[in-house]
């Protein structure tokens, strides 16, 4: 199955759920809100690195009046992340990133400091680092 979603809000928790129950491979729309209880979930079955949209007047709008700009739109950014409830697809994405810690006993990486971007637009799921790319 593949899917593409940009569901209300308040139901991103349960999309993420169906999407690993059913295994399926997609494209799903956020906002970047990593305080939300959803991101973890979300980021751990990222199979590429969420592409940042242009935040522009146009690229949220209201359906009852597509000329007035929405309300949220100066204050929040929007994501396309291609995910996967497939395992196997998720692991095969984590193994293509740089490690950011070792392992209690395993030597230490070298400085990952400059693998960071200095605007804080990346994430780091199980260690690994996912920095975001801008469409």
């Amino acid at each position: 199955m593949f899917f593409y979603a940009f569901p209300p809000f308040g139901v991103i928790t349960r999309t993420l759920q169906k999407i690993q129950q059913d295994q399926a491979t997609g494209l799903l729309l956020v906002p970047f809100w990593p305080t939300q209880t959803w991101w973890p979930p979300l980021t751990r079955i990222l199979i590429q690195p969420p592409l940042v949209l242009p935040n522009r007047k146009d690229t949220l709008y209201l359906p009852q009046d597509p000329s007035a700009v929405h309300p949220l739109n100066c204050r929040m950014s929007l994501f396309l992340c291609h995910l996967s409830g497939n395992i196997c697809r998720v692991k095969e994405f984590h193994r293509q990133h740089p490690t950011l810690s070792c392992s209690p006993g395993a030597q230490a990486p070298e400085s990952s400091i400059a693998l960071t971007l200095r605007n804080g637009w990346n994430t780091v799921v199980n260690g690994k680092l996912i920095q975001f790319q801008f469409l």
